[in-house]
């Protein structure tokens, strides 16, 4: 199964819509990391690759393993 597919599946499975996801990954990243609903959407495509910083955020906020969703 396709990195993308995975991502979008874990943010359907926990019910979390892309900028909920963007906003509470937010918490745990600096500003320059910051991530909007558009990054999300972005990262799902394969349009843009998120920085491990960001695929840790973004793992713990919909508490998955990263490796489950991006490798």
């Amino acid at each position: 199964m396709q990195r993308q597919t995975r991502l979008k599946l874990a943010i359907v499975e926990t019910g979390r819509r892309n900028y909920d996801v963007a906003s509470e990954a937010n918490e745990f990243l600096e500003s320059e990391e910051q991530l909007t609903e558009l990054d999300i959407t972005r990262i799902i495509t394969g349009r843009m690759l998120p920085s491990n910083a960001q695929r840790a955020a973004i793992a713990r906020v919909l508490g998955y393993d990263q490796d489950s969703i991006f490798d």
